[in-house]
């Protein structure tokens, strides 16, 4: 599935992509603006600090902390930090990643576009999430044989964790809920585009 939601996948078939070794630097208004996107976002700073901006809220971030940006939650990079700028690895995840494991794996979709649920910005210093990032880069870079295999598992229990430990109190609003709410609306017609754009209309 190609469109224009999936960008950031090289390989459509495998929603996942992982982006190691960036550095934070400040992101002009206008472009943070078009930085909005259906897939999560998730990055773990492995060096130095850096100032966040996501949704209303500002980050400080440091080498160990987790980061992670729901769907359609604006996001940009106030501070770089400096002499030290932050370093880390970035990972986009589909929300479709799971789509076909069956029942006993939750829907991301339905959780996260559904108003069900959305997870927690800052995870400072989780020595659980970040061993699993760090686990989660190598094998992206590696790519040995039954990379997507090991992959996914390691997305399962990264998933598993957040559900876990990393959902917003009832409380805390859920990001971009106007843009929510429309898609409630939209999404059986997306839905039926997506599971059946190969057929031929009559």
């Amino acid at each position: 599935m190609k469109n224009e939601e999936s960008i950031f996948f090289s390989d459509p078939s495998f929603l996942f992509e992982a982006y190691p070794n960036r550095v934070s630097s400040v992101i002009a208004l206008e472009e943070a603006q078009k930085a909005l996107h259906e897939e999560l976002e998730i990055k773990y700073f492995y060096e130095g600090s850096a100032t966040l901006l996501i949704g209303t809220q500002t980050v400080e971030v440091k080498a160990g902390d987790v980061v992670v940006i729901n769907p359609y939650e604006f996001h940009t990079t106030l501070d770089g930090g400096g002499e030290t700028p932050g370093k880390y690895h970035l990972f986009m995840i589909g929300l479709d990643i799971f789509a076909d494991a069956g029942a006993d794996v939750p829907d991301l979709r339905h959780l996260l576009l559904g108003g069900q649920i959305s997870f927690q910005t800052h995870f400072p210093s989780d020595p659980k999430l970040g061993t699993l990032l760090q686990i989660l880069v190598l094998e992206s870079t590696l790519r040995r044989s039954y990379y997507r295999l090991t992959v996914r598992g390691l997305l399962m229990q990264i998933f598993a964790h957040l559900l876990r430990e990393g959902v917003r109190d009832e409380e805390s609003p859920v990001p971009h809920k106007d843009v929510i709410r429309h898609y409630r609306i939209i999404e059986p017609a997306l839905r039926a585009i997506r599971d059946e754009y190969a057929r031929a209309f009559t």
